[in-house]
Order: structure tokens, then C-alpha cells, then sequence
């Protein structure tokens, strides 16, 4: 079986999420900005020449996060979420259609679950389940090569009178709302 998903994120792991929490996203419920965990996570303390640590806080963080995985729950507090509804730009405010409905959820919440789409990824790639002509959201795949693709595919499938089929996954999004219980006991299976 394959425990990647279920084994506890190395420091190194959780770090690296943290480190790449977006720069200009804004707080979640918890009030917590992305970028005090971005920046907590890249501040290295010199304790000696030879002994370079992270801050305090970046440890708190990262075990934080790993208790969270080795009990396979998110606490209530950190899990909330919550949608507001934000006006578009000179319109009137009072139609649904003319407001973005963003979902605010905490910054340790959002944290955890780059650690487990990073993993998700990493492994998808490693057991080829991600075809080489899946390219958003990859690295090293460039966007502009799938519109290419897309309007060759579209014009063949036109002219063979064929219909053409097309599925998109937001696997960011994929576990927002699915129980860890779940994706545990399904990761464990394979």
C-alpha cells in the first residue's frame, strides 16, 4: 500500500508549504495573513557558524501542522470557512450576478492542505496517472502548449463530425470539503 499520503510531513515538507503561501492573499477566519507564515517559514536564526535554525515560530507551526496529520483531524477552529460577498467594481451591489463570492478559510487550514496536494501531485506524476498532455498546474508545463493542443483536438474532433470530451479537476480545491478519514483510508488502499 502506499502510506505517502497517511506518513507524517517532514519539517522540510511543511516548511516549503508554508514558504509558498501567496505573498498578497489575504487573511482568512483565523485573521492570520499568508505571508507572516510565508515569511515565518523563510527566516532562518543563526544560532552558531554551523547551526542556522528555523524561528520559533516556523517550529510551532510545522508541528502543529504534523499533529494535525497524525491525528488525521483538523481541529473545528482551524477548519472554518467562511464565504463573503464582495461587490464587483461599479456595479450595483444589490445583484447577486454583480458580487465575487470568495471563501475565506483559515491560513494553518490552507498550509495543511498544500502539503497534501503537493504530495498528491508529486505522487500522480511519479505513478504516471497524470498524462503528458496534462500541463495546467504542473510544473515545467507551460498553458499556452494545452490551448495549442485544445484547438488541434477541437478542430480534428470538427472535422471527423466526432464529439469531443473534455474534464477539468481543480485538484487544489479536491479536498476542501472531503473528510481526511476518508482520503486516509483511500490512500491506504493503493
Amino acid at each position: 500500500p502506499n502510506h505517502a499520503f497517511a506518513d507524517l510531513p517532514s519539517d522540510a515538507e511543511v516548511l516549503t508549504a508554508l514558504g509558498s503561501m501567496k505573498r498578497q492573499s489575504g487573511p482568512g477566519v483565523d485573521g492570520i495573513p499568508p505571508l507572516l507564515l510565508r515569511e515565518a517559514a523563510r527566516v532562518k536564526v543563526m544560532v552558531s557558524a554551523d547551526d542556522i535554525r528555523s524561528t520559533r515560530l516556523a517550529c510551532v507551526l510545522v508541528r502543529l501542522i504534523q499533529l494535525y496529520w497524525a491525528r488525521g483531524h483538523i481541529p473545528e477552529a482551524v477548519n472554518l470557512s467562511e464565504v463573503v460577498s464582495i461587490p464587483k467594481a461599479n456595479s450595483d451591489d444589490s445583484v447577486v450576478t454583480n458580487l465575487h463570492p470568495p471563501m475565506l478559510t483559515s491560513s494553518l487550514y490552507r498550509a495543511t492542505t498544500k502539503v497534501l496536494t503537493t504530495r498528491m501531485l508529486n505522487i500522480a506524476a511519479e505513478q504516471q496517472w497524470i498524462a503528458p498532455e496534462q500541463g495546467a498546474y504542473m510544473a515545467r508545463r507551460e498553458m499556452m502548449s494545452l490551448l495549442v493542443a485544445l484547438q488541434i483536438a477541437t478542430a480534428q474532433a470538427a472535422r471527423a463530425g466526432s464529439p469531443l470530451y473534455l474534464l477539468g479537476i481543480d485538484v487544489a480545491r479536491a479536498f476542501d470539503s472531503v473528510p481526511w478519514e476518508l482520503i486516509h483510508r483511500t490512500a491506504e488502499r493503493y
